[in-house]
């Protein structure tokens, strides 16, 4: 399972709809009468595992859990792009391609009349327990020069922010 996973949770015992939840940016599961759970790389049985214990520890003699993904909506997280950018907010990251800062910067309607887009700010969490990691990107050199490799590759959680240009009168 990764960020943005659309997963179904069913407890054969219950008699309710199965549950539909999200895999957070940080891989986490909040399962039904469990709580939250890391579920980063596990599969849907480690999953259904990991959720059987919990129950059998609180609730059930006996738990059958079911644990599928939504193949057909699946993405790998969310992105978010603040600032000079035509339509700021969250963006999806999609299973079946590698989205890059430009490319989300493009699917956003592209930067205002007054983007700094030299100077555009991804802001990475840790995957320890360390800072962020701040990435400054000249997109302009990017989309002009097609520097198709200097373009950032983004992960779930990363934080774009594309500030305002000075202007000199």
């Amino acid at each position: 399972m990764a960020a943005g996973d659309r997963v179904s949770v069913r407890i054969q015992q219950d008699k309710e709809e199965p549950k539909l939840l999200v895999v957070s940016d940080s891989g986490e599961l909040e399962a039904p009468h469990v709580g939250r759970l890391q579920v980063k790389n596990k599969s849907c049985v480690e999953v259904a595992q990991m959720i059987k214990e919990g129950l059998e520890k609180r609730f059930y003699h006996e738990a059958t859990v079911v644990v599928g993904i939504d193949q057909l909506n699946r993405t790998r997280g969310t992105v978010y792009l603040s600032g000079e950018v035509r339509v700021p907010g969250a963006q999806p990251l999609p299973s079946d391609e590698v989205l890059t800062l430009a490319r989300a910067i493009i699917r956003s309607g592209g930067f205002t009349d007054f983007a700094n887009q030299r100077k555009v700010k991804v802001t990475r969490a840790s995957t320890r327990a360390g800072p962020p990691q701040v990435f400054e990107v000249d997109v302009k050199r990017i989309l002009r020069q097609s520097e198709v490799d200097k373009d950032l590759k983004l992960e779930a959680g990363d934080l774009i922010y594309v500030p305002e240009r000075l202007l000199n009168f």
